[in-house]
């Protein structure tokens, strides 16, 4: 979207003052284990920053709990939605949905704990054996509700 600035122009004469974008993770690693490419093949903060120029708010879902998280992932991004002045971020745990390839392989793995319902921003939970181990993963969820984050 951002590199199409017919497009944005088009949208904002349509009357959209905000969109939504699903980034997911600053972290390339994890972008690489999902398969969103889209993400990794530009900067992100300067779409966004485009996006912005063109009158448009940028709201954004958020994931952690990816295999290739580390331990400062909370705080990766909250400096990446501070920065980008992103004023509406949706964080939650990655979820393994049924019929998915995460959630067959990590069913395959042993580390599937139940079959979920698609919630992952109302709980502290995931229905998976993180990498990162879940107490840490909780804690970077918790980071993120802070209202440092604010």
């Amino acid at each position: 979207m951002a590199e199409d600035s017919d497009l944005l122009s088009a949208m904002r004469r349509a009357g959209f003052d905000e969109v939504f974008i699903g980034i997911e993770t600053p972290s390339n690693e994890s972008l690489k284990e999902t398969g969103k490419f889209q993400n990794i093949k530009s900067d992100m903060r300067e779409a966004i920053h485009t996006i912005q120029q063109h009158g448009m708010e940028v709201m954004a879902g958020f994931i952690i709990g990816f295999d290739s998280d580390t331990d400062d992932i909370a705080d990766r991004q909250v400096e990446f939605i501070q920065q980008t002045g992103i004023p509406q971020a949706m964080v939650g745990m990655l979820t393994a949905l049924p019929g998915t390839m995460l959630y067959r392989r990590l069913k395959q793995e042993g580390r599937l704990l139940f079959a979920s319902d698609g919630n992952n921003t109302h709980c502290h939970a995931t229905n998976f054996q993180p990498k990162m181990g879940s107490e840490k993963l909780i804690r970077n969820d918790s980071l993120m509700m802070t209202p440092s984050m604010m």
